[in-house]
């Protein structure tokens, strides 16, 4: 296939998440001088790129869209989800369940903002999953 770059501009545009269903872009970016935030555009018209969140402090991370629309981000530690473009960003809960009988582990890393399951066993100390 041939491939085309929908964001030709400088500076740096991550983590696209297509809704093939709308034809939907949706995608992080620190366009307008700021932090990553979250932006859309129709994939046939990407010259169209709107804002969708306005966070200032810190990056935005790991965007990804569920199966129903609705989107789901980090900012500053927190789970942070979103439907639609006319929807406020919330802060989720989130329970992590933890199986230590089992050997699994969770660590969390509030440096990177990631989470990890782990896996004990004594042939191979922890394994990622």
């Amino acid at each position: 296939g041939k491939h085309r770059n929908l964001t030709a501009r400088a500076g740096e545009d991550r983590n696209p998440v297509l809704d093939d269903i709308t034809g939907t872009v949706y995608f992080l970016s620190e366009r307008d001088g700021g932090t990553f935030n979250v932006y859309q555009f129709p994939v046939d018209n990407p010259s169209q790129a709107v804002k969708l969140t306005d966070f200032k402090t810190h990056p935005v991370r790991f965007l990804s869209r569920a199966n129903n629309g609705i989107l789901a981000f980090t900012y500053d530690g927190e789970i942070y989800t979103m439907a639609g473009r006319a929807a406020r960003a919330a802060a989720r809960a989130v329970r992590l369940r933890c199986l230590p009988s089992a050997g699994v582990y969770i660590h969390m890393s509030r440096v990177t903002e990631e989470v990890w399951c782990l896996r004990h066993s004594s042939s191979n100390p922890f394994t990622s999953w």
